[in-house]
């Protein structure tokens, strides 16, 4: 199974429908599209990694609006942005990989579930993103919990 997952503070999973829908190339600029029809507006910033580099993406990315397209860039071509931009955009991205990983654990379960059919294997991808999700949003409340107001 083929799976899109997408960073926006929370993880976002998508199932392909069929081997070629989530294709690195295709993904870079699709999940700028699914952002727009979640958030009704284009990302200011947006990093991916360089399976999905090319002047096409770029060229689709700036007609989307986003300003700062931090697509890694394949052989020794140089990045599109710069200086601390370039850093969070690069830092964005291992952000994502590390939640990757994280919902691969057995903790998720992602990886190698117990399910029978394709279907049940779907739930189980989205209850791994689900778990996460819900994970970091009450470590979030947890820390929000400790400020102190002062003023």
């Amino acid at each position: 199974m083929n799976w899109g997952i997408e960073r926006g503070g929370f993880l976002l999973a998508t199932l392909a429908k069929d081997k070629l829908e989530l294709m690195d190339s295709r993904l870079t600029v699709r999940a700028v599209r699914d952002h727009q029809a979640l958030f009704g507006k284009s990302p200011t910033s947006y990093a991916y990694d360089r399976a999905g580099s090319s002047e096409k993406n770029v060229f689709a990315l700036k007609g989307l609006g986003v300003s700062h397209v931090g697509l890694a860039p394949r052989g020794r071509a140089k990045w599109r942005v710069r200086g601390r931009v370039k850093n969070r955009l690069i830092s964005e991205r291992a952000q994502v990989e590390g939640g990757i990983g994280a919902i691969k654990s057995g903790k998720y379960g992602l990886n190698r579930p117990a399910a029978k059919s394709a279907a049940a294997m779907g739930a189980c991808g989205q209850r791994a993103v689900l778990g996460f999700n819900m994970n970091k949003l009450m470590n979030g409340l947890a820390e929000r919990r400790k400020l102190a107001l002062v003023g």
